[in-house]
């Protein structure tokens, strides 16, 4: 409601940190954001913490309504935070507009640049409550108050992501070599005996698989070709193996 009701002024950094951004973090995420200076605000798990002195559980930057949060070098916003949370001693901290909300580790903790990041422009148009909880339960406060074992559900969430991140990867490795051994048998199959070429069909192998690989790739992360009806019926790796199955005898173009 409070973004509806936002959207579409020209906000700067103190009106959204008011208007959105507070009641966003108050009234969903379960935040408490305490007294700052600039743009960087401590947040806590209760109202009753900041006076109490416990420290922090993390820190926000707020930015303007539709702020580029990676512009700039020295000054931007993410080294802003990055050096804020160095000097609190903290692991975490929040980056915060009316279309974005990223959640990012101290330096050094992790792949430099690596983030976290809510469309909340994209989520408030989403029909499906998944994605609404997904962001939730990730950036919800109880992701950050430590439990019984001394870590918070956040570093639980990070170290398995890590280990998936490692499976993906090996899968991923063991697959491309798996292909390019069937690309290039298929490939030695299809030329004349005299013709046949070892180094030759191995890289035109490659080449072909990571261009299929790229695709992929672009297929998963791009809203437009996802959206895109005609692409994904007549020119989607998706929609030409459905049709490879769908019509094992038809006869293609030369072209495709």
């Amino acid at each position: 409601r409070e973004r509806a009701e936002a959207r579409g002024r020209d906000l700067d950094a103190g009106q959204c940190r008011e208007q959105f951004i507070r009641p966003l973090l108050r009234d969903v995420l379960g935040f408490h954001m305490g007294q700052g200076d600039e743009r960087v605000f401590p947040l806590w798990a209760s109202e009753g913490d900041e006076p109490a002195g416990k420290t922090p559980l993390l820190l926000i930057y707020c930015g303007n309504w539709d702020e580029d949060l990676s512009a700039g070098r020295a000054g931007s916003p993410v080294m802003l935070i990055e050096k804020a949370i160095a000097a609190r001693g903290l692991r975490h901290g929040l980056l915060a507009t009316g279309e974005r909300l990223r959640l990012i580790r101290a330096a050094g903790d992790g792949p430099k640049g690596a983030c976290l990041e809510a469309d909340l422009a994209g989520l408030a148009e989403e029909t499906s409550p998944v994605s609404f909880g997904l962001v939730l339960r990730l950036f919800h406060v109880l992701c950050f108050v430590p439990g019984a074992s001394g870590r918070a559900p956040i570093e639980e969430i990070e170290e398995e992501s890590r280990k998936h991140a490692e499976k993906v990867s090996e899968d991923l490795k063991e697959a491309v070599f798996k292909a390019a051994e069937e690309l290039v048998a298929a490939l030695l199959a299809a030329l004349p005996e005299t013709e046949r070429d070892l180094k030759l069909s191995r890289d035109a192998a490659l080449i072909a698989l990571y261009r299929i690989l790229f695709i992929l790739y672009a297929e998963a992360r791009d809203r437009r070709l996802q959206e895109h009806r005609l692409y994904q019926d007549a020119y989607s790796v998706e929609g030409l193996v459905r049709q490879l199955f769908d019509e094992p005898t038809r006869a293609w173009a030369a072209n495709s």
